[in-house]
């Protein structure tokens, strides 16, 4: 059976999913050779763990509920577009992701080490969340998108409340990746 490749992460709203189109619309008035994520797919990863196993997912699933139930529920803040490497040569166009609380950056971490002790690799760059919303394909219009990435810096795409995490399957299709939410844990109220 082929292995499924698969990430840990946290679903946007709606509202806040339609926010970050419009902005997305209003870059893509740059003509900037961008491949746009599709605003159905955004999510937040707080790990990604390659092709796994269907045999793996009962203990990668006690992991996680255990971790989601340590968590209390949060609110997250989208805002501030941004580019690597930097605005004048973005190679990734995202916005960032605030959380005031703390428990964001608590509960990755507790997935992290978690995932690790059952023999998924630990990822040793610092956790900075954060959106992706296009990636750069060529050079062509890259000016005019730091241009308008200067001009929208400053974006609001509002709050959140964090309620659960999700176990995704991803299928990559040529359309662009397919996600699946395979299990679903709640955070503690």
């Amino acid at each position: 059976m082929p292995s499924i490749r698969s990430f840990v992460a946290i679903e946007l709203s709606p509202d806040t999913k339609a926010q970050i189109e419009e902005i997305q619309n209003e870059l893509k008035t740059s003509t900037a050779d961008v491949r746009w994520v599709r605003s159905e797919g955004m999510h937040l990863t707080l790990k990604f763990l390659g092709g796994i196993e269907e045999e793996q997912i009962p203990e990668i699933a006690d992991v996680l509920t255990h971790c989601s139930a340590e968590t209390g529920r949060f609110n997250l803040e989208i805002h501030s577009l941004g580019a690597f490497p930097n605005e004048t040569n973005p190679k990734v166009i995202w916005i960032g992701v605030e959380d005031k609380s703390g428990r964001l950056g608590t509960l990755q971490q507790s997935i992290e080490k978690g995932l690790a002790a059952i023999g998924f690799k630990e990822e040793k760059r610092a956790f900075t969340p954060h959106l992706t919303l296009g990636r750069l394909k060529s050079p062509k219009g890259r000016r005019a998108l730091g241009q308008g990435l200067e001009a929208s810096r400053e974006c609001d795409c509002g709050t959140f409340t964090v309620q659960e995490i999700f176990l995704y399957k991803s299928d990559l299709k040529p359309s662009g990746a397919v996600y699946t939410k395979l299990k679903t844990f709640a955070l503690s109220e």
